[in-house]
């Protein structure tokens, strides 16, 4: 075998010993810097370390593929990259393999490569065009492959592997699984869950115990509805109270004290003890002592939302259904919950459930917030990922200023952000007049999605993007146009949308948006009907 001879290219290694001169001049000189400066630095410091994961894992490809570590260092390539010991083999040896197998795909690996896509987006796009069906032809994935680098220009990579369906719905309508092929793999997946329950408990250790374990889909959903229900009620009972102690719990160690007060309600249910006292547990309980009294559970806790096809709600032999996170239902587990659980429409309004409030009442009810949550799935603030449990529920006309209690009036917003677009007194300038100050507001859309205003100051920052997508459907103002509506701020209308972008918030399960691609993952399942999706209660 003829051994390759290696070409040298200093200026390569000159480029990189100047770039890393170059971040050590970056890092000393942020104490000198503004605070524009220091955003900016961020926003060129985040393409470049695109950039160089992408390039890293060129570099890497190219290695294995020479197999230059042996040639050279006569030793393998992950051994010879974990020899400083700060890294384990088994992480390099995952990262080399995930170059090699990104070098197949040359455009995702060039997108990567120029910080077009996260090498996550680069991995996510591989597994789902080796995924796609192999009937079909090079021009087919070639197509899905472009469809998914667009894709990733707006979603991240853990949706870009869920779209799967959408891009055969594009580029290949017949080789979709039907129905019936759906159905027989999630009773597989269901079969595979069911044998992989367990529930392990390690040896005490420094005063604790680990435990770890695994439950099919609806029973760990039950277990995590449950636990999360316990730990946000407790945490609205902390602030109300003003319990510093408690607030200052991170959010695990919440769930870890609503665990724990399962435990305690099944020990004194068993006991005699009451379960219904108090509307949530007190300071002694989430310190875990075992002699108070009235630990409640909350009516309805472990309940699951299911959504399911109005069409298909009562066919029991062919429905399909998903929860709230787009984790899809067979029709076994389907037909179980419509069974043993009635099923109670929420978001179109059950008998008895009054989804607009009007004005007699402030605070949104059960059924309210329930609907809220389907809506925006969490946090509806573009980016934000807080669960919906933790969020509270913001009136966009304030409810002082004649706003009602209703869907198209509230947003589920967490606390951070709840604070950030709550409306701010009126600015002041030097010459004596009051103006609406720049800030992010919400106003909803025609589609009756939220939709986030951004502040003028960030429409006009040097490294701000905002895709097609994100905007308004009817057309919001370009960055140009920006500084020029930026005057009419001042006799804007509450919840209008008067300067800056209007960015849709991240939708839930039954949010949407304009192009098929980029509808939530909770709607894929949906695919060839035109009616739109009940969300429906499953009673656990």
């Amino acid at each position: 075998m003829t051994t390759p001879v290696l070409s040298r290219h200093p200026a390569i290694t000159g480029a990189l010993t100047h770039a890393l001169a170059d971040l050590d001049m970056v890092r000393a000189s942020r104490v000198g810097a503004s605070d524009e400066e220091l955003l900016n630095s961020i926003a060129l410091m985040r393409t470049l370390q695109r950039r160089v994961d992408g390039t890293l894992s060129v570099l890497l490809a190219a290695a294995e593929q020479r197999d230059a570590a042996m040639r050279l260092r006569h030793t393998p390539l992950e051994s010879l990259l974990t020899g400083s010991g700060q890294e384990s083999p088994a992480q390099v040896r995952n990262q080399v393999f995930q170059a090699a197998m990104l070098a197949r795909r040359p455009v995702v690996q060039d997108a990567a490569a120029t910080g077009a896509i996260t090498m996550g987006q680069a991995h996510a796009i591989h597994d789902v065009l080796e995924n796609l069906p192999g009937t079909l032809d090079d021009v087919q994935k070639e197509h899905a492959e472009q469809l998914l680098l667009g894709a990733a220009e707006r979603v991240g990579a853990d949706k870009l592997r869920t779209m799967t369906d959408a891009i055969l719905d594009t580029v290949a309508p017949d080789a979709k699984d039907t129905p019936e092929q759906r159905q027989a793999k999630l009773e597989l997946r269901d079969a595979r869950a069911s044998r992989r329950r367990c529930l392990r408990f390690d040896a005490p250790s420094d005063g604790s115990i680990t435990f770890r374990g695994s439950l099919p889909l609806i029973d760990g959903t039950r277990l995590k509805n449950l636990v999360d229900a316990i730990a946000a009620r407790d945490y609205r009972s902390a602030k109300d109270a003003t319990d510093r102690v408690r607030l200052a719990a991170s959010p695990d160690q919440r769930l870890a004290d609503a665990l724990m007060t399962v435990v305690t309600a099944a020990e004194q249910q068993t006991s005699g003890g009451s379960r219904t006292g108090g509307p949530g547990v007190d300071p002694g309980d989430q310190k875990g002592s075992h002699g108070q009294q009235n630990v409640s559970i909350p009516v309805g806790g472990a309940q699951i939302s299911v959504l399911i096809q109005e069409s298909d709600l009562y066919d029991r032999a062919t429905a399909a259904g998903m929860l709230p996170d787009g984790a899809q239902l067979s029709t076994g587990e389907l037909r179980r919950l419509m069974c043993d659980a009635g099923m109670l429409p929420v978001v179109l309004g059950g008998a008895g459930q009054i989804l607009d409030l009007g004005r007699e009442r402030r605070l949104a009810s059960p059924a309210l917030r329930h609907a809220v949550g389907l809506r925006d799935g969490h946090c509806a603030f573009p980016g934000c990922t807080v669960p919906i449990l933790r969020c509270e529920l913001h009136h966009i006309i304030p409810w002082q200023l004649g706003g009602p209690t209703s869907l198209s009036n509230l947003v589920a917003l967490c606390a951070r952000h709840h604070h950030l677009c709550e409306p701010a007194p009126p600015v002041v300038d030097a010459d004596g007049y009051a103006r609406a100050p720049d800030q992010w507001r919400i106003w909803m859309s025609p589609d009756r999605l939220p939709e986030f205003i951004a502040p003028a100051e960030l429409t006009t920052a040097p490294h701000f993007e905002v895709s097609a997508s994100d905007t308004v459907a009817a057309g919001a103002p370009t960055r140009d146009a920006v500084a020029a509506r930026a005057s009419a701020s001042d006799t804007a209308s509450p919840g209008a949308p008067n300067a800056g972008v209007a960015i849709r918030g991240a939708p839930g399960a039954l949010g949407r948006r304009p192009a098929s691609l980029r509808r939530p993952y909770a709607l894929t399942l949906f695919d060839g009907y035109r009616t739109s999706a009940v969300g429906a209660r499953a009673c656990g």
